[in-house]
C-alpha cells in the first residue's frame, strides 16, 4: 500500500517543528556561551566563589523552586489521563472496532429515544381527544 500524500498544511507544518528544534537548540548554545563569557568576565559568580553564607541562601532557593516544580508536575500528572499501552496496528484497529460499535449504539439510541417521543406523542392526542369528546370535560367547561 501507498502512503496517502501529504497535505500543504501537514508539510508546512513539519517544517515549522523541525525550524523549532533548530533554532532552540541554536538559542540555548548561544546563552551558554553568554554565561560562560560573563562568568570569565566575573559578572556573574558561581556557587564556589561564593561565602558559606550566599551558599545557603542560593540554595535554600534552589530547593524552594524545586519543590514548587515537582508540586506543579505533580498537579499537572493528576490532571492528566495515563499514557495508553503500547500502540501497534492491533490496539489501533480494535479501538478503532470500538470507537465504531460507540457510534453505532448512539445511533441506535437516538432513533429509540425518537421512537418513544413520537409514540408518546401519539398517545397525548389519543388521550385529548378522548378527554374533549367525553362529557366530563365538556361539563367542565360549562360550569
Amino acid at each position: 500500500m501507498t502512503k496517502p500524500k501529504k497535505s500543504r498544511a501537514d508539510i508546512q507544518r513539519a517544517y515549522r517543528e523541525r525550524q523549532k528544534e533548530r533554532d532552540h537548540e541554536a538559542a540555548l548554545e548561544k546563552e551558554r556561551q553568554r554565561w560562560l563569557r560573563r562568568r570569565s568576565q566575573k559578572r556573574v559568580k558561581g556557587i564556589e566563589d561564593m561565602t558559606n553564607r550566599e551558599q545557603r541562601s542560593i540554595r535554600k532557593k534552589w530547593r524552594e523552586t524545586k519543590a514548587e516544580y515537582r508540586r506543579r508536575q505533580k498537579i499537572m500528572n493528576q490532571s492528566t489521563p495515563p499514557q495508553s499501552v503500547a500502540d501497534n496496528g492491533r490496539n489501533r484497529r480494535a479501538s478503532a472496532w470500538s470507537r465504531q460499535g460507540a457510534y453505532r449504539k448512539i445511533a441506535q439510541l437516538t432513533v429509540d429515544a425518537e421512537a418513544l417521543r413520537r409514540s408518546k406523542e401519539r398517545y397525548k392526542r389519543r388521550w385529548l381527544r378522548l378527554k374533549l369528546t367525553s362529557g366530563a370535560y365538556v361539563r367542565t367547561q360549562q360550569s
